[in-house]
């Protein structure tokens, strides 16, 4: 076992400094908020937006990552364990509470089980643990986006599928949502960096340049899609739901990840430390879009907005803690 004891370098920072460093993230998603709900910008770009964080500068990130050794920076099957621990735990807690003490039904209540265990990893994870851990966040992302991208949310997909249609052939919708997962640019990204470093492959030094150009964009361009995507979606009066869901997301998710940590031996105090910071972000952006084939897509889209705004003051708190 570890004790979650994270390195500081002197005191903990006072939380107006760490709401101080956090308010410049916090300002992008206002922004993108603000650009698409007063049409400043297209409803129809937003995709195009998403897709470039996706597609172009989140792969390159990973790329970068992993393929680039770092000193103190590597691969750690603990971390990946107890996070995937932690995620799949929360997604069951979730689900049985949406089911027992809200009478949802089966399906809607997997999707909604994924919302509270499932974070805004690419999004918004990555631009805020990167700011204030440093180069171990990158590290993390990429184990983090296994765990999410290729288990999480495949499993709780066709969960709900064979929920709401307990005669669909469940083997069919699992190789289809593994077909999916397999063609993600993330994942894809993650198994191209592997193969890099295994074959100590060093890119040429203009082609080095560009994937960090593409790189860099990624956090700020992100969080701005954040804002966009929030913007998007009404909210609905389903009050009681939307609370218990961001609640447990910003609460729980985190705190079941601290106590993963703390039982598996090997995790590295500042793995740690950057897991417990990404499991306290909101949910997956995508999470109304997923709600949507089963009726919660408003109770999905009001979680989403409710966690982020608060998510504002409980990450500003935690990561003074944890920094």
């Amino acid at each position: 076992m570890i004790a979650l004891s994270f390195p500081t370098a002197g005191p903990p920072p006072p939380v107006l400094e760490i709401i101080w460093i956090t308010l410049p993230l916090y300002l992008l998603i206002l922004s993108g908020y603000a650009a698409f709900r007063w049409r400043y910008l297209v409803t129809d770009g937003l995709g195009a937006l998403g897709a470039f964080v996706v597609r172009v500068s989140l792969p390159a990130l990973i790329f970068q990552a992993i393929a680039t050794p770092r000193e103190g920076v590597g691969f750690e099957w603990s971390f990946l364990l107890g996070y995937l621990g932690a995620s799949f735990a929360g997604m069951l807690i979730g689900r049985a509470i949406m089911r027992r003490a809200f009478d949802q039904p089966p399906a809607i209540s997997w999707v909604f089980g994924l919302g509270m265990s499932s974070s805004n990893t690419g999004f918004m994870g990555f631009a805020i643990t990167s700011l204030v851990f440093g180069p171990e966040a990158a590290a993390a992302f990429a184990m983090i986006i296994i765990v999410e991208s290729a288990i999480m949310v495949p499993f709780a997909m066709v969960a709900a599928n064979v929920a709401a249609s307990p005669q669909a052939d469940w083997k069919a919708l699992a190789v289809r949502s593994l077909s999916n997962a397999a063609r993600n640019p993330l994942l894809l990204a993650v198994a191209l960096a592997v193969a890099a470093r295994l074959v100590e492959f060093t890119p040429p030094e203009p082609l080095e340049r560009a994937i960090s150009m593409m790189a860099a964009v990624a956090a700020p361009v992100a969080l701005f899609a954040v804002g966009g995507t929030v913007a998007r979606f009404p909210i609905s009066g389903a009050w009681r739901r939307s609370i218990a869901i961001s609640a447990f997301k910003l609460l729980a998710h985190p705190a079941l990840t601290a106590l993963a940590f703390w039982a598996l031996p090997g995790v590295s105090p500042g793995l740690a430390a950057i897991g417990i910071a990404n499991a306290a972000m909101p949910m997956l952006s995508l999470f109304p879009l997923l709600g949507q084939p089963h009726g919660g897509e408003q109770v999905c889209a009001t979680s989403l907005i409710l966690s982020t705004a608060a998510s504002f003051l409980t990450i500003s708190l935690l990561v003074g803690y944890l920094a």
